[in-house]
């Protein structure tokens, strides 16, 4: 039998996360006011709304719990 490993990058804060994935951290900060297209509803929010998930090749963006579509539970 085959084992599926499902992997989840944590949810950080859209104005302020880390990337670790290039050996050093890599900080990014953004104003409250920014905005990202949600990768679930595809619209845009502020920051402030928004969480972000870091992965080796891409950075997503989601709404926050209680804010938006609920894109992350």
């Amino acid at each position: 039998m085959n084992n599926v490993h499902i992997y989840t990058a944590l949810h950080q804060p859209a104005t302020r996360f880390v990337d670790r994935h290039s050996g050093r951290a890599h900080w990014f900060r953004y104003p409250a006011r920014s905005l990202f297209r949600c990768q679930k509803c595809g619209i845009n929010r502020w920051a402030k709304y928004m969480v972000a998930q870091v992965y080796y090749d891409s950075v997503r963006f989601w709404c926050a719990p209680g804010h938006g579509c609920a894109g992350v539970k």
